[in-house]
């Protein structure tokens, strides 16, 4: 009897309103954000560190408050939305989009969660630890976005677009992103997947209400082993590396 391997739609998805047509001025303005950012090559870092540190933190202090249901049912809203410009960022900077993420009504990513899970402070401080395998894959995968990103901007300054499937890598990458920050902020008990792909399997399906509750504890160690051990035999993340190394 065979089994299917593949995991479940991740409760977690991003919808992208792509520019037709780049802007070359836009070009100049994330010039100017990285500078007001700090240093090119650490603002990205500094914001993503940031998150990082401040997701766990931030939910553990919460459901100190408000317990485990009280955080999902109140704090979730605001914090989605708080994600949402932080995924908005991303995406402008490299080159998904092409306005930075002001005004909540006109943001061209917008994020959905599919809330879940029994939170607990133990479990959204041991996120902490159970992300570190995706820090770890996602500096490499970074490294392959950079150089997309300096590809896209040659592109962009030439011709004003650059090719479809350098902006589906980036797009990728986002979705990684986001999948990564709504499990980090405890939003979701699902361990987020390693690779691409996932974000056209949760269209797919039809979005479920807000409050989805999972059975079973929260278990952050034991989901990101068992995660990493799918990722490691899923040729889905050596596709997508191996499309921005050979598009590059």
């Amino acid at each position: 009897m065979e089994t299917d391997s593949t995991p479940a739609a991740y409760p977690v998805r991003i919808e992208v309103q792509a520019p037709a047509k780049f802007e070359r001025v836009q070009l100049l303005v994330r010039l100017l954000v990285l500078i007001a950012f700090g240093m090119i090559h650490e603002s990205g870092l500094g914001l993503f560190g940031l998150v990082y540190f401040l997701l766990p933190v931030v939910a553990a202090v919460l459901i100190t408050q408000r317990g485990g249901e009280g955080y999902l049912d109140r704090d979730a809203p605001w914090l989605v939305s708080a994600l949402e410009w932080v995924v908005g960022f991303y995406a402008y900077m490299l080159f998904v989009t092409d306005r930075f993420p002001l005004d909540k009504r006109e943001r061209a990513v917008q994020l959905h969660v599919a809330v879940d899970g029994h939170p607990s402070v133990g479990s959204a401080l041991a996120r902490l630890l159970a992300s570190l395998p995706q820090l770890v894959v996602l500096f490499f995968v970074a490294l392959v976005s950079a150089v997309v990103s300096v590809i896209a901007a040659v592109g962009i300054l030439l011709f004003e677009t650059y090719p479809e499937a350098l902006r589906t890598f980036q797009q990728e990458v986002v979705s990684w992103l986001a999948r990564l920050f709504a499990y980090h902020g405890s939003l979701v008990q699902k361990y987020p997947p390693f690779g691409f792909g996932h974000e056209h399997d949760s269209q797919k399906k039809k979005s479920g209400p807000l409050r989805k509750r999972a059975s079973g504890p929260d278990c952050p160690l034991r989901d990101a082993a068992r995660t990493l051990r799918y990722g490691l035999t899923n040729s889905s993340l050596a596709r997508g590396l191996a499309l921005g190394w050979s598009v590059a």
